[in-house]
C-alpha cells in the first residue's frame, strides 16, 4: 500500500503532462528530455513491493528509442535535402549563358543569325526533311537533309525563306518527316537553346530554366548541354 510521491507529481506538473488542455491548440510531442525525465522520476517512485515489470519498463524505453530516432532520422533527411538542393542549385547556375538540347515543336530564330535544332530519327531514312512555319501556320521554309542514320540529325536554317528572303527573328514552329520503309513518318524535334536564368523550386518542385522566347523548361527535361 504506497501512494506516488510529491517527486513524480512536481515532474508531471513541470513537464505541463498535469495540465488540463484548453483551446484546441495541438499538443506537441514529448521531447527525449521530457521523456527522460518523466522516465526516470517514475523508476524512482514505483512502489518497492510492486517494481516497474520488464515488460513495461521495455515498452518505455522502446518508445523512447523510437521516438529518438525518428527525430534523428528527420534531422537527418532534412540535412541532406538541404545538400542536395544547394547542390543541385550550383549546378544549375553554371548552366547559364549556355546552350541546351530540350524537346520542343519550336525553335526560335535571333536576330541577323541562324536556327538550330535535331531532328530524333529511330532508324535509317531517306529524304529527311524540316518543316519551317511561321506564326500564321505558313511555310516558311523546306530544309532538305536527304538521307540520313539512326540518331539525332542536327540542323541549321539560315533565316531566310524558300525564296531567299530574309525573315523576321522569333518563333517559328518546326516539324520533321521523312519515308521509312517507303512510307512517310513525322519525327520528333528537338530546339537548341541558350540558357537566361535559372529558378530555385519551392513545395517539392524542380529547378526550371528560362530559355528566352521558348520559355521555361524543367531541368530534369534537357536532352544534353553545350
Amino acid at each position: 500500500m504506497t501512494t506516488v510521491s510529491n517527486d513524480l507529481s512536481n515532474a508531471i506538473d513541470k513537464l505541463g503532462l498535469g495540465a488540463p488542455a484548453t483551446g484546441t491548440k495541438k499538443a506537441e510531442p514529448m521531447g527525449q528530455d521530457a521523456f527522460l525525465t518523466l522516465m526516470i522520476t517514475q523508476l524512482k517512485n514505483q512502489n518497492p513491493l510492486e517494481p516497474m515489470k520488464n515488460q513495461e519498463f521495455l515498452a518505455q524505453l522502446s518508445q523512447f528509442t523510437t521516438a529518438s530516432g525518428v527525430q534523428d532520422l528527420k534531422k537527418s533527411f532534412d540535412s541532406l535535402g538541404s545538400s542536395l538542393q544547394s547542390n543541385q542549385a550550383l549546378q544549375a547556375s553554371s548552366l547559364v549563358g549556355r546552350n541546351v538540347l530540350i524537346s520542343s515543336d519550336q525553335g526560335y530564330l535571333p536576330p541577323g543569325s541562324t536556327m538550330q535544332g535535331v531532328v530524333d530519327v529511330p532508324d535509317a531514312v531517306g529524304n529527311l526533311r524540316v518543316n519551317i512555319y511561321n506564326s500564321v501556320g505558313e511555310v516558311v521554309r523546306t530544309v532538305e537533309l536527304g538521307q540520313q542514320s539512326a540518331g539525332q540529325t542536327l540542323y541549321e536554317w539560315d533565316g531566310k525563306d524558300n525564296a531567299g528572303q530574309a525573315v523576321a527573328s522569333g518563333v517559328y514552329r518546326v516539324t520533321a518527316e521523312a519515308k521509312l520503309n517507303g512510307k512517310s513518318y513525322s519525327f520528333d524535334t528537338l530546339a537548341i537553346a541558350p540558357v537566361e536564368s535559372v529558378t530555385i523550386g519551392r513545395n517539392g518542385q524542380g529547378m526550371s530554366l528560362s530559355v528566352g522566347a521558348l520559355g521555361s523548361v524543367a531541368l530534369s527535361d534537357v536532352r544534353q548541354i553545350f
